[in-house]
This record gives C-alpha cells, sequence and structure tokens, in this order.
C-alpha cells in the first residue's frame, strides 16, 4: 500500500514552513539520501512514507504540531474550573466520538469513506490525506490527547472548514489546545483575509447541494468551533472584562514604571524644586488672587512638565535600543509599543511607537498623554514585544515578538505579528504570563 501512497494535504502546506517540518524530521528519522532538498513538501513527504513508511506517523505529528503551533497567531484564551472540569479517559472519549460522529454524518458524501472511518476517538491524524473542496465543509483533520491515572491532562483537535477565496478554495483552520492540568482553553486560528464569495466554480455534481454556511471573521470561527467542539468538552468560565482590563493595566504600568522609574527619579531629582517654584511665580502672574486655584493647578501642571521633561532627557540620552537593553538587564518579558486606555475621568488615550523594536517610552506622544495614563482605569487593547530568550539566559539577545492583546467583552485575544512561525513553547510562555494578571 505505501508504493501507492500519495500525499494529498496541500491545502495545510500554507499554514506551515516546509524547511522547518524537513529540519525536524531529519533530526528523527535522519536524511534521505534520494532527495536533493529543492523538492517539493509533497514530494518530500511522499519519498519519506514510501521509504519509511514505520516513520509516517512521527512525520505527521511534526506536521501536526507546525499547523497547530506555527501560523494559528490569533490565540483567544478561556479559562475553566480545573476540578468540575476533570474527566476520565472514558467519557472524554465517549464525547469526543459523539463530535466525530456528528460531523461524519454531514460529511458523509464530501469526505471519503475510507478516511471517515480513521477519525476515531483515540486519535488520529489525517492532514496528509484529506483534500476536502466543498465550500462549507467542517471537518477535524487531526486530533490527539495525554492522560494520567485515568484522567484526560490535554487534549487537541485541528479544526478546519473550507472557504472560498475569490476563485479559489482554501481552508480556515482553528487549532484548539485544552490543557486540563492549568485550566487553560486555547482557540489559535489564522487570519484569513482574502475570504470571499463563491465564485462559480462549485463541482457540477454537486451544483444540487447549497454551499453550506462558513466562517468569513476569526471572531466567527471562534464561535463556531466554541460550539461544535469546545462547550461539548468543558464549561469555560466567562470573561470578565473589568478585571482583565485591570490586570493588563497593572502588567502594562509595571514594566513602564521598571523601565523609566530610575530616569524619572534622576530628572525628578535636579528639576522638582525649579519647576514647582517656577509654575507658582506664572500662576502668580496670571491669577494674582486667586491662591486656591494657584495650589491645585500647581501639583497637576507640575506633574505634565515632568513628563515633558523626562521625554526631553529620554530622546537626548537614550537611543531606542539602549532602552531595550536596560529593559532586558532588568529582566523584564519585554516592553510595551502601544496603548489605549481608558482615564478614571473617563477620558481616553492611545499611543504607539514605530514597531516592534520602539518602545512607546521612546515617543512623545506616551509622555505628553502620561498623567491622563497614570490615572487610567483599563487597557483595552494594548501591545507588547515579548523577549524571546525566555528565562533571559542571553543577556545579549534582545530580539522580540511583538503581540496585541484585545480584552473584549465576550473574549480574550492575544494576536502575534511576527511573520516567522511561532513556537509552542513561546506561546504557552506568553499565555501563561498573560494569565499571571487577569482577574480570578
Amino acid at each position: 500500500m505505501e508504493s501507492k501512497y500519495v500525499f494529498n494535504g496541500h491545502l495545510f502546506v500554507e499554514f506551515v514552513d516546509p524547511s522547518k517540518i524537513k529540519e525536524e524530521a531529519s533530526g528523527i528519522i535522519g536524511s534521505i539520501p534520494s532527495l536533493n532538498g529543492k523538492e517539493s513538501f509533497a514530494k518530500y513527504y511522499e519519498k519519506v512514507v514510501k521509504d519509511n513508511p514505520r516513520n509516517k506517523q512521527q512525520l505527521n505529528n511534526i506536521f501536526f504540531e507546525n499547523t497547530m503551533y506555527g501560523q494559528l497567531k490569533n490565540i483567544f484564551i478561556d479559562r475553566f474550573s480545573i476540578k468540575s472540569n476533570s474527566l476520565k479517559v472514558k467519557d472524554f472519549k465517549q464525547r469526543v466520538k459523539e463530535i466525530l460522529e456528528d460531523f461524519n454524518v454531514k460529511n458523509e458524501k464530501r469526505i471519503h469513506r475510507s478516511l471517515l472511518s480513521l477519525m476515531s476517538e483515540d486519535g488520529f491524524n489525517l492532514m496528509d490525506m484529506l483534500h476536502v473542496t466543498k465550500v462549507g465543509t467542517s471537518f477535524i483533520a487531526g486530533y490527539d490527547f495525554t492522560s494520567r491515572n485515568d484522567n484526560v491532562q490535554t487534549a487537541r483537535f485541528l479544526f478546519v472548514q473550507v472557504v472560498p477565496k475569490g476563485t479559489k478554495i482554501g481552508y480556515f483552520i482553528a487549532g484548539i489546545d485544552i490543557n486540563f492540568l492549568s485550566g487553560t482553553c486555547l482557540t489559535m486560528i489564522r487570519n484569513v483575509s482574502d475570504i470571499k464569495e463563491f465564485e462559480d466554480i462549485v463541482e457540477t455534481n454537486e451544483a444540487d447541494e447549497p454551499n453550506g454556511e462558513y466562517a468569513k471573521s476569526v471572531n466567527r470561527l471562534y464561535s463556531t468551533v466554541n460550539k461544535l467542539i469546545i462547550k461539548r468538552l468543558i464549561v469555560k468560565e466567562k470573561i470578565k472584562v473589568e478585571s482583565d482590563r485591570e490586570g493588563m493595566y497593572h502588567f502594562c504600568t509595571g514594566l513602564e514604571r521598571g523601565l523609566l522609574g530610575s530616569i524619572r527619579d534622576e530628572v525628578s531629582n535636579v528639576t522638582d524644586a525649579i519647576v514647582n517654584d517656577s509654575l507658582k511665580k506664572i500662576l502668580k502672574e496670571l491669577f494674582p488672587k486667586d491662591n486656591l486655584f494657584i495650589k491645585s493647578e500647581t501639583k497637576s501642571l507640575s506633574k505634565q512638565v515632568h513628563s515633558l521633561l523626562i521625554s526631553a532627557y529620554i530622546k537626548k540620552n537614550y537611543k531606542t535600543n539602549e532602552l531595550i537593553k536596560k529593559a532586558k538587564e532588568l529582566n523584564q518579558v519585554g516592553y510595551p509599543t502601544r496603548i489605549k486606555f481608558v482615564s478614571n475621568k473617563s477620558n481616553r488615550g492611545s499611543a504607539q511607537s514605530g514597531g516592534s523594536k520602539v518602545p512607546v517610552a521612546a515617543t512623545d506622544l506616551f509622555h505628553s498623554l502620561y498623567t491622563e495614563f497614570q490615572s487610567a482605569i483599563s487597557l483595552e487593547l494594548w501591545s507588547i514585544s515579548w523577549f524571546l530568550d525566555i528565562g533571559n539566559t542571553r543577556p545579549e539577545d534582545c530580539e522580540v515578538s511583538q503581540t496585541t492583546i484585545y480584552a473584549k467583552q465576550t473574549s480574550f485575544r492575544v494576536v502575534f505579528k511576527q511573520r516567522k512561525p511561532i513556537s509552542k513553547e513561546f506561546i504557552n510562555y506568553v499565555v501563561g504570563t498573560l494569565n499571571q494578571y487577569r482577574g480570578e
């Protein structure tokens, strides 16, 4: 049978870096002498499977891992009670069996029966064999779980919808990662911006069938997988938007104060007395008979002037890369690059830098808004560049990955902005850090 093997997972390839999969596979399987590295991913896959049929499952697992954690960069973070959602393996597999049966009934005419029979509650990975082209079809391409002492520890699903992309067909994919040990459920989606209405490419033998409904946005796909899969396995906690936004504010300001605290002290020690005396004199000239007003305004104006002086001081004495090095030396996880906040006076403000390698603290706009930001009560949207050197094992390594965090009424989402593939380790690091600051 192996001699007739044909790779059919072409529509999945755009979600991975083939060279990375080849590199990982070579470390496990070893190099294939007849391959020169220039062949297509499909030819590579076929050759490996034909020459090393025993390693097919390992190659499939690498393909699955890279699809799940490489390019699905919109990550919705949900939490659930560990105690009340604990599942025995038997009960878990029964729930998965029911989910798969529902998919299989709908897909009886769209996916070959031999492939449907392989979709077992024990686990499967069929990405290399599935080529589904009927728009609106939803299916699970791969699924696995781990357990210990008959309790499920983790479960992962790769959910796919077939969508129209102009005159072509493509996949809209969501990776679901449920961790029963940490009480965290991740729904990971790659934004597909060019989903368009189907343009006269329905196969003639299925023209009498209506095109199925399909998601057209990241939020819609998140809602779809929640309904079809997640809620049938766990009960998620409701989003607590106020505590999420408050937690993100404390996280962001902690990074900002850690980075600029010593600089502020240095500027304040030199300028406090001069600024306060000057402001009092100016206000007395403007309002000679209103001592109460002068007293109340001096403190507020002093804060604003100090913020502007700190901005000027940073611009003169610190290059952008020096601020970044300072953050790394302080063993911070990264530095904010964008903020959008609401103050306790209901004033809104936002500031952002020129990119992932420019801290927002290096911008004039941030410092002009600083007094408002100090009195903020929530942070609904912000961006942070994370140091890729987890654990600060290489102090000189200041490479970063930028993310934007959205604390919404119905979801908590982090979006990875980097073009390169991300990794499972880095995703878990970011998610774990963010969850530390969210409300209980």
